[in-house]
């Protein structure tokens, strides 16, 4: 192993919190040495020299309110194939659209080539629960592991008590045990529910 690798994998821990997704060398956050640099196999290696670029310098990704109807259809369709069921594909899609339009907020997650690779769009206009409800949240599976999703639902709580929310809800598949789990990690308590989907919610 190089000595350059061995330098780098010293500053990089394997990090829960978002601390470190903008550019990690330039961070303190790392008090001691996490993996045995000689006990690394070589395979390992390999694909650490593979990925080590964009391990110092990820890509730059920007939460931006999504403000017009043809940028949320934008970003609902090229978004699509992170959902298990397919939202442009529902009978009632265009009824749909027109909602989030109407009365949703909606933050998009963009690239830095401009284009969207996930979305929040939630309702923070109950005023008598104060309780907001996330309607879609995303983020297309390549871009996955990366934090963003973190990101994108700690923008959409921050949104959320702006607007005088004091609790965030969602409804997630039963059979989709990876979105559970990140809901849980971000706080939600899992309330059950009938049929295909369980209730989750996190006081804000």
């Amino acid at each position: 192993m190089s000595n350059r690798i061995k330098e780098v994998l010293k500053a990089i821990r394997c990090c829960r919190d978002d601390a470190c997704v903008d550019c990690p060398m330039q961070k303190d956050i790392c008090d001691e040495l996490w993996v045995d640099m000689e006990s690394l196999p070589a395979e390992l290696v390999d694909m650490i020299e593979e990925e080590l670029e964009e391990i110092i310098r990820p890509p730059r990704y920007r939460i931006l309110a999504i403000q017009n109807r043809a940028e949320k259809e934008k970003a609902i369709k090229a978004c699509d194939d992170a959902y298990t069921i397919s939202v442009i594909g529902r009978e009632n899609y265009q009824e749909l659209l027109e909602k989030l339009d109407t009365h949703a907020i909606m933050l998009g997650v963009y690239g830095e080539d401009g284009q969207p690779v996930g979305y929040s769009a939630f309702y923070a206009n109950d005023t008598e629960t104060r309780r907001a409800f996330i309607s879609l949240f995303c983020i297309r599976e390549p871009m996955q592991r990366k934090y963003l999703g973190s990101r994108l639902m700690e923008a959409s709580i921050t949104e959320a008590r702006l607007h005088g929310m004091t609790s965030i809800c969602l409804e997630v598949l039963k059979e989709d045990s990876g979105a559970i789990a990140f809901y849980k990690k971000m706080g939600f308590t899992d309330e059950g529910g009938s049929g295909l989907f369980n209730r989750m919610e996190r006081r804000i």
